[in-house]
């Protein structure tokens, strides 16, 4: 399997995990409680640290520089589809959303659909670069043991 085909794939896995948060914190009513949010930096996290040992594991001979690159953009297509999927669900299913998010402390009021995906972008690239590059720290000793490790589960 390519490397190209495990970053967009775990960019994919890095995104439903993070609209499966958010409609469970719709669901369970909490979607108020902006802290909860930080959840997806976790998400983010576990899912690069699954894609470096994978990369690490399909070419043993695979770079620093060739890994992260691989885990900043597999974080990068997870923050690109977020961005969509919050277009669609503030125009389509939840309008007053927006309200909720001016609610938050972290983006303030009168807020546009263009301010809240330029700072969801760049927070989200942010977090993709500090992830990327902490997860790259751990598995910057390559002879770390590793345990064996089945791509095919994936």
């Amino acid at each position: 399997m390519k490397k190209r085909n495990l970053t967009l794939r775990f960019g994919i896995y890095m995104f439903v995990s993070i609209v499966a948060l958010f409609f469970l914190m719709k669901l369970f009513g909490v979607e108020q409680v902006t802290e909860l949010r930080l959840l997806n930096v976790v998400i983010a996290a576990w899912f690069s640290n699954k894609l470096a040992l994978a990369n690490l594991i399909q070419d043993s001979e695979i770079n620093y520089v060739s890994n992260l690159g691989s885990i900043f953009f597999a974080n990068l297509i997870a923050v690109g589809l977020s961005c969509v999927a919050l277009i669609i669900y503030i125009k389509v299913i939840d309008t007053s959303f927006l309200n909720t998010l001016e609610n938050g402390f972290f983006l303030g009021k009168n807020l546009s659909i263009g301010h809240i995906l330029t700072a969801l972008f760049m927070e989200g690239s942010a977090t993709s670069i500090i992830v990327s590059f902490c997860v790259m720290q751990y598995w910057k000793n390559e002879k770390r043991v590793m345990k064996k490790f089945d791509i095919k589960k994936f």
